[in-house]
């Protein structure tokens, strides 16, 4: 069910971002059975050391949010409230 999943979390993308105060990467990878909610930050390079802490601090607050907004919508999902549509290749 990850695809209507997705989907369904998808339609509802306007009203998370803003929820989030967040702007994600929504990747629904056709022709794979699974799909991507994204966000990065390209201010930070992994391979420098002195930002860790920086860089930890940032994942620790936005696992937080994905979890905040997330973890309800995605308990409620029913996949037969899906309409699918075709998927371009």
């Amino acid at each position: 069910d990850a695809k209507p999943h997705f989907y369904l979390l998808e339609a509802q993308k306007d009203l998370i971002e803003a929820e989030a105060g967040l702007k994600f990467r929504w990747r629904p990878l056709l022709n794979k059975k699974q799909s991507r909610v994204e966000l990065d930050n390209k201010a930070f390079n992994p391979h420098i050391r002195s930002q860790w802490p920086q860089q930890h601090q940032w994942l620790k607050e936005n696992l937080d949010t994905f979890y905040r907004i997330f973890s309800k919508r995605v308990k409620a999902l029913d996949s037969s409230d899906y309409l699918q549509v075709d998927e371009e290749e």
